[in-house]
């Protein structure tokens, strides 16, 4: 038996709970916050649309609230979930955690996966804010996910390092948890949060200002300009048919997605503003195959999410056509 693993490999895989169980249990919980989610988006939809990104901070404090109240001593360390897959969340000694350690866990956990797929505006991907996002998304978040799939010893993840936390069976006698994770794990977790900090730089700096993504950054930020914007994405890509007949064909297009702060009542209209907007301002939009602008609207509470869209794509010619006659009937 390891000194620094008194319970032994066996025994401690009867006390630590498995991998499926937790995946368990956390699906339990999800099924429940989504629950939530839906019903606070049936009342507050349109609340909820006007906050854009800023929305998903609604989700993150109803979990907080959950997770961080539930994992406490206060309900015996252990979601409705956790109930269910008969699990729950101990300190080293084996008792549940206090409430400031909960909450401390969860808050570790939550924040990387809440700020996923958050629209940072282009112009804070460069600063220390972007910099500070990649770490918590990725570095924390990449972490995070790491040590619960190869962590097989003691099953923490960082959350549970961090504030010294274990999540066992449910069903097994309070005793010590004093098993120890392999050391080359922290050496990944460094790897990761390294990395986090210097690729995001390295990228920007290599490609922010190429000829090729220059153009794009800027009509990005000339779309977000608009009133009716939230968030703008822009991809300039090229996909390639093959047939027997004709062989392979290349195509260009580029997407524009715009998520928007509320429904607009003539959709139509703003999508030819939109595709107005890029053929002047990218010098490469009238030399596309296609071009094509998707209205989003919608909401993500993070616990909780509802998006329609509305696509156009037509070839630049044709985008000349609907621009002509809209420019027509203003007149």
């Amino acid at each position: 038996m390891d000194d620094s693993n008194p319970l032994g490999t066996s025994e401690a895989s009867r006390v630590i709970a498995g991998f499926w169980r937790r995946v368990f249990g956390v699906f339990i919980d999800s099924l429940i916050l989504g629950a939530c989610g839906l019903f606070l988006g049936f009342l507050f939809s349109d609340v909820f649309m006007q906050m854009g990104p800023w929305g998903r901070i609604v989700g993150f404090l109803i979990a907080l609230l959950y997770f961080g109240f539930m994992n406490s001593r206060i309900f015996g360390g252990q979601t409705l979930g956790k109930r269910v897959a008969k699990t729950k969340v101990v300190n080293r000694n084996g008792e549940p955690l206090e409430l400031v350690k909960s909450f401390l866990r969860y808050t570790i956990l939550g924040v990387p996966f809440f700020l996923n797929n958050s629209h940072l505006p282009p112009q804070l991907l460069a600063s220390w804010i972007g910099t500070l996002f990649s770490v918590l998304v990725f570095g924390f978040g990449g972490s995070i996910i790491y040590l619960i799939i190869f962590n097989r010893r003691t099953r923490q993840s960082l959350h549970d390092l961090i504030v010294g936390s274990y999540v066992v069976k449910s069903g097994v006698p309070k005793s010590e948890v004093a098993i120890k994770m392999w050391k080359g794990h922290y050496l990944v977790v460094v790897i990761v949060l390294l990395a986090s900090i210097i690729l995001p730089s390295f990228l920007f700096a290599k490609f922010g200002n190429s000829d090729f993504f220059k153009p794009l950054l800027s009509l990005q930020q000339k779309i977000m300009e608009e009133p009716e914007v939230s968030y703008a994405g822009v991809i300039e890509g090229q996909s390639f048919f093959s047939s027997p007949g004709t062989g392979t064909k290349k195509t260009t297009n580029l997407a524009i997605t715009v998520f928007l702060k509320a429904r607009v009542p003539d959709q139509e209209t703003l999508a030819n503003k939109i595709a107005e907007i890029a053929f002047q301002n990218h010098p490469r939009a009238s030399q596309k195959d296609s071009v094509s602008v998707n209205l989003v609207y919608g909401y993500d509470i993070g616990i909780w999410s509802f998006w329609r869209s509305h696509g156009y794509r037509y070839p630049p010619q044709e985008w000349e056509k609907r621009l002509r006659g809209s420019a027509s009937k203003t007149i």
